[in-house]
C-alpha cells in the first residue's frame, strides 16, 4: 500500500504493562455473510489528470496521503517533492516542500506523510531528515533524523504532542548467525537533539543462515508471518503471527487486546481519522480485490469483511482517498464514500 514494507516477522508481542488495564475481546465479526465493498459509491471528487496544466492539479509519483475531518486532501508527490493540499471538492487549497536545501524543502525524496495534533501538523519524512508544516502549509520547522533512519526503518506512523513523536521500528541483523532477533519499536521526538526511547522489545524475524560468494551471511523468513504496525493520535497498534491486535497507549501500554477475524499473514495496518482500525490482507492470487478487516477500537467489534480491488492512501470518518491509473498512466486520486462502518 506504501512504498516501503511495514512487514517484519515474530513470534510473540510482549510488553510491560504496568498500570495498563489489558482488557480483551473475541473480535468475532458482525456478521459471516458475503464481503463488503470498502468504498460505498463513484468519487465525491477525483485529483489529478492530465487536463490539468497547473503544477497543484497535476500529479508525477503520489506515495502518500491522509484525509483529515473529512475536509482536507493532503498528497505527498514524491516526485516533485511537495505535499499538496486540496478541499474534498478538488479544488487546490496549499502546496508546501519543492526540491532544494531551504525551509521547509527537500534534498532528496520524501516518502512518507503523517498528520499529528487533529491535522494541524503534517510531518513529511525523507531520508535523514523529517519537515513539519501546519494547517496552512506554512513551514514550522525542519529536523534532522539519527543516520540509521536512512536505512530502511519501519516508520509506524506519528503521535500527537509538541513536539511530534515519530514511532520507528528497528531491527538488528547478526551477522554469520541463526536464531530469533529482537525488534525494537522507538519514540523518536522531532525536535533537534532528542534522545530516542525505546517503547517495546518484540521478538523479531526468524534469522536464517545463508551462503554468499562462500562465506556466511544471514537473512529473514518472509513467510514466517509478521508484525505490523501503525501510531496516530495517542494509540500504538501492534499486530502478528499470535492472531491478536494489541491497542496500545502512546508509551507502549496494552489496553486492550482482540482476537483476529482469521490467522496472519496480513500486510498492512492504518488508523483511519476516525480511530477505527483497518488491517489490510496478504493477497492471495486470484482472489478479487484486496480484502480488509475493520475493527471499532471502541467495541473490540469487527465489521464484516470488506473488499477493495484498488489502492487505498487514507481514510477519514466518512470518507477514503484512492490512488489509481488514469488511462495514459497519469496518477489519480479518487475521494470515496467509506462502505464499511
Amino acid at each position: 500500500m506504501r512504498g516501503h514494507a511495514m512487514v517484519a516477522a515474530l513470534a510473540a508481542v510482549t510488553c510491560g504493562c504496568d498500570g495498563a488495564s489489558d482488557r480483551s475481546f473475541s473480535g468475532t465479526p458482525l456478521s459471516t455473510g458475503d464481503p463488503l465493498p470498502l468504498v460505498a459509491g463513484p468519487p465525491v471528487a477525483t485529483l489529478g489528470g492530465l487536463e490539468h496544466d497547473d503544477e497543484a492539479r497535476f500529479f508525477e509519483v503520489v506515495t502518500d496521503g491522509v484525509i483529515v475531518g473529512d475536509s482536507l486532501v493532503v498528497l505527498l508527490d514524491v516526485q516533485a517533492r511537495r505535499l499538496k493540499a486540496f478541499d474534498v471538492a478538488g479544488r487546490p487549497r496549499w502546496q508546501a516542500g519543492g526540491e532544494g536545501g531551504g525551509p521547509g524543502e527537500f534534498d532528496d525524496q520524501p516518502w512518507r506523510l503523517f498528520s499529528v495534533n487533529e491535522g494541524s501538523v503534517y510531518v513529511a519524512i525523507a531520508t535523514g531528515r523529517a519537515n513539519l508544516y501546519d494547517a496552512e502549509g506554512e513551514v514550522i520547522a525542519g529536523v534532522a533524523l539519527p543516520e540509521w533512519t536512512g536505512l530502511f526503518p519501519q516508520i509506524y506512523g506519528a503521535l500527537d504532542g509538541d513536539p511530534p513523536v515519530l514511532v520507528v521500528g528497528q531491527g538488528v541483523l547478526r551477522y554469520g548467525e541463526t536464531g530469533r532477533d529482537t525488534m525494537r519499536v522507538l519514540a523518536l521526538p522531532l525536535e533537534s537533539g532528542a534522545a530516542v526511547d525505546t517503547l517495546l522489545r518484540l521478538p523479531g524475524p526468524e534469522v536464517i543462515q545463508v551462503e554468499l560468494d562462500g562465506g556466511l551471511a544471514t537473512t529473514t523468513d518472509a513467510d514466517a508471518g509478521g508484525l505490523i504496525a501503525a501510531a496516530r493520535g495517542g494509540r500504538i497498534v501492534t499486530a502478528g503471527v499470535d492472531d491478536s491486535v494489541r491497542i496500545r497507549d502512546g508509551r507502549g501500554r496494552i489496553e486492550r487486546t482482540v482476537a483476529l477475524p482469521e490467522a496472519p499473514p496480513l500486510e498492512a495496518l492504518v488508523i483511519g481519522d476516525d480511530g477505527w482500525i483497518r488491517l489490510m490482507h496478504r493477497y492471495v492470487r486470484g482472489e478479487e480485490g484486496r480484502r480488509w478487516s475493520v475493527l471499532d477500537p471502541a467495541t473490540g467489534q469487527w465489521s464484516p469483511e470488506a473488499r477493495h480491488s484498488g489502492s487505498i492512501l487514507g481514510f477519514g470518518r466518512e470518507l477514503l482517498i484512492g490512488k489509481r491509473g488514469g488511462e495514459f498512466g497519469e496518477t489519480l486520486v479518487d475521494v470515496l464514500p467509506s462502505g464499511v462502518r
